[in-house]
């Protein structure tokens, strides 16, 4: 199934995960779609204490010019297979930064490493911003747990077993077509 051809892979610059950016490169690759990587610096409310001789526009020029960069190291791998691959940089909270660029680019899948650590307990749990988005976003979002590259054993569809009258049954439907089409 060729179904995602807009790809969004949020990246948390201080979490991010090479694997699941692979697997969203992978993904964009056998699809024959595009990627964007999507970082989203949060600036601290009291910036201008901080900093107080330079202008705001000028610290978030700063701020976002030094994410971008990382970014750029972090993608070159895999911008080197050959993949159309856009990076991003804003500045706001995460999840409504992805949100509207999910509705501004019209991407058909959000992709995100899960922020809870590889192993122990906070490891079992989704953080702030894919929870945010598993409830909000438009589109269907694929929060990849962080850890080595290897198939997948489980994939989590939620739907609603009694959607009443407020859904269409064709929404249980094409989550389901989604995630047996991943699997």
């Amino acid at each position: 199934m060729k179904r995602f051809k807009q790809i969004l892979y949020y990246i948390d610059a201080s979490k991010g995960s090479r694997a699941a950016l692979e697997r969203a490169a992978e993904l964009a690759l056998r699809n024959r779609g595009r990627l964007t990587v999507l970082g989203v610096k949060r600036l601290p409310l009291d910036l201008r204490l901080m900093a107080p001789a330079l202008p705001l526009a000028e610290l978030q020029d700063m701020a976002t010019q030094d994410l971008r960069e990382r970014l750029e190291q972090f993608v070159e791998p895999v911008r080197q297979k050959g993949l159309r691959l856009d990076i991003e940089v804003l500045i706001g909270t995460p999840f409504i930064e992805i949100i509207h660029q999910v509705l501004d680019h019209g991407h058909d899948l959000v992709m995100t490493s899960a922020e809870g650590g590889p192993g122990g307990l906070k490891g079992l749990f989704f953080g702030s911003t894919s929870l945010h988005l598993m409830r909000k976003c438009p589109c269907p979002v694929w929060v990849i747990k962080p850890g080595p590259h290897r198939r997948f054993a489980r994939i989590l569809a939620a739907v609603d077993p009694d959607p009443g009258d407020e859904e269409p049954p064709s929404v249980n439907a094409k989550i389901m077509q989604l995630a047996t089409s991943l699997a």
